[in-house]
């Protein structure tokens, strides 16, 4: 009878060694002061799915029954892909998913593919090229190779160490994100479970008798310039940190620059939705896990502008497409919302960063606008969200500092034609980002801010009625921006001395509804601890300490999502 042969798939292993040396030696080399040091606090959770992917092969290796040796194969394969996916989606954005996450993006391919230049086209081709690399061995080898196997599995899965602040992100293996779309582990047990009328009428009552949302008396007009992953950390004005954006820098001296201003997540889905909806990040009872889905049926900040005469507009150039914006900016009180593929100028344009135009488009199209619109009696805001800064950085001008470099040459330009048609005359621009960058944050970043750092971005005001080269320290979130414009000039009153940061929402099986994990920041310590918290349909779970004002801080909570759940159930039944 003829020996079957035994083949070990070395060069999955090879790739698999490669990709974890890369990724720990390229996270650590960007966050720690000491990363030769960290560099094994990174590696060892990896570790654990390296060692699984070895056992693995070790299995395939010996002399299994065919049907099983394909199971283990396809097993093999499954797992390989989610390990380089997870890596890849660490190394461009500091973001992990779930595998249902990952499949919901699927239908961005077209977006996601532009991430992707000839460098990483290289890479790809040598790595299937390193697959193909298999050596025979004999039954002696194959037990050799699964005992070992089964040691290096024992051995990374046995060991557990205390990881620095600065490293936590990164405690946790692959395979806690393999099994999180079917963890059950009492968190969820309440999360469709709804207010009761009494809770409506109780929270509803208190939600109405605070409200203060006030459009501007003297109507100005309005440009608000999201830009995407600008973080305070990498302003000198903002932090006093790194001088990353000095052209930022320089305009920042024409007006009020708020150094403690705060996104409401670490995505643009969420940034803009808080912006725009003027809504902390909070969904209703059994509320979706996508932002722009879900706060499509909510109240916002925009229909209130709206109904106070202003004329609204929204305009990007990334396609409205992706990740469902068009469903939310339908419902969210615009009278005119375009992007890539609905605005003439940008049609015939060079495509870059998310397949979009550059920036440098988004500001003539803008100007364009504006001067048609200041031609009206009516008072306009407008709304423009950029692109050519998304991770990774890479187009139109080859690295992530030029890019910059040349984004903000561009905002300085935009602001230098606003001034020429004497915009500022009566009005007002302001300049924000919607996340922190999807980069892992510094060190010494994270010393100055602690656990706030992931939430801190610049919020720059310009106008005739604020003085040039303020600094306000106040604490602000973005989702107060549209309703305290009249605020900002007197400094006794505070703007947002609690913030609300939405962490990432995975789906989970059987469920299409958001887990509700969010972090509280207070101006008590200045954002040094948050307190994490947990949203079980109407209850709420602190998975830490709590702050000092907790009962205060869960009674907004509950303010809010009743409101939510009130506008959603009457407005769209």
């Amino acid at each position: 009878m003829k020996r079957k042969k035994n083949y070990l798939y070395l060069g999955v292993f090879l790739v698999v060694i490669i990709t974890s040396i890369l990724k720990n030696y390229f996270i650590t080399k960007e966050i720690s002061n000491d990363w030769a040091n960290d560099f094994y606090y990174v590696l060892l959770p990896d570790l654990e799915s390296v060692s699984i992917i070895f056992l693995i092969l070790a299995i395939i290796s010996s002399s299994l029954w065919n049907p099983l040796k394909i199971l283990f194969k396809i097993l093999l394969i499954s797992t390989f892909i989610f390990y380089i996916v997870d890596s890849i989606f660490l190394m461009k954005f500091d973001i992990r998913f779930n595998w249902i996450d990952i499949f919901h993006y699927v239908n961005e391919l077209d977006v996601i593919s532009s991430f992707i230049g000839i460098r990483e086209i290289f890479i790809i081709l040598v790595l299937i090229l390193v697959l193909n690399i298999k050596i025979r061995v004999s039954k002696r080898q194959s037990i050799y190779l699964y005992v070992s196997s089964i040691i290096f599995f024992i051995v990374s899965w046995s060991v557990t160490i205390k990881y620095p602040v600065t490293l936590e992100h990164y405690s946790s293996s692959m395979f806690k994100l393999v099994l999180e779309p079917f963890l059950e582990d009492g968190n969820y047990q309440n999360i469709v479970e709804d207010y009761t009328k009494n809770d409506l009428e109780f929270y509803l009552s208190r939600y109405s008798s605070k409200q203060n949302f006030e459009v501007p008396k003297n109507k100005p007009n309005i440009v608000l310039v999201i830009i995407e992953s600008l973080t305070a950390s990498h302003s000198k004005s903002t932090s006093g940190l790194k001088n990353n954006l000095p052209l930022f820098d320089d305009l920042a001296k024409k007006g009020v620059l708020f150094r403690n201003f705060f996104a409401n997540g670490k995505t643009s889905e969420v940034g803009i939705t808080s912006l725009l909806s003027g809504s902390m990040p909070v969904t209703a009872p059994n509320g979706e896990v996508h932002p722009y889905s879900e706060f499509s049926y909510l109240d916002s900040a925009v229909r209130k502008y709206l109904m106070s005469n202003y004329h609204t507009e929204f305009l990007t150039t990334t396609p409205l497409s992706f990740s469902n914006l068009d469903l939310y900016l339908k419902n969210s009180g615009f009278n005119i919302y375009s992007g890539r593929d609905e605005t003439e100028s940008f049609k015939e344009a060079p495509r870059f960063s998310m397949k979009s135009p550059a920036d440098d488009y988004l500001y003539k199209e803008a100007l364009a606008r504006i001067e048609r619109l200041s031609k009206k009696e009516q008072s306009h805001l407008l709304v423009l969200v950029t692109a050519s800064t998304h991770a990774p950085q890479i187009k139109p001008y080859g690295t992530k500092e030029r890019v910059w470099t040349w984004a903000m040459q561009e905002l300085q330009n935009f602001y230098n034609e606003l001034e020429k048609e004497k915009f500022f005359d009566n009005g007002i621009l302001l300049v924000t980002g919607d996340h922190h960058e999807m980069r892992a944050s510094s060190e010494d970043a994270q010393k100055k801010y602690g656990d706030s750092e992931k939430a801190r971005v610049p919020l720059l005001v310009i106008g005739a009625d604020f003085k040039p080269g303020v600094l306000d320290d106040r604490f602000f979130q973005q989702s107060d921006l549209l309703s305290k414009l009249d605020s900002l000039n007197n400094r006794n009153i505070e703007l947002s001395p609690y913030v609300f940061f939405r962490e990432k929402s995975s789906w989970r099986i059987n469920t299409g509804v958001d887990p509700g994990y969010i972090t509280v920041f207070t101006s008590e310590d200045n954002g040094q601890v948050g307190y994490p918290l947990h949203v079980l349909g109407r209850n709420i779970k602190w998975l830490k300490e709590k702050p000092s004002q907790y009962r205060y801080v869960e009674s907004l909570i509950h303010e809010n999502r009743a409101f939510n759940y009130n506008y959603k159930q009457t407005k769209f039944k």
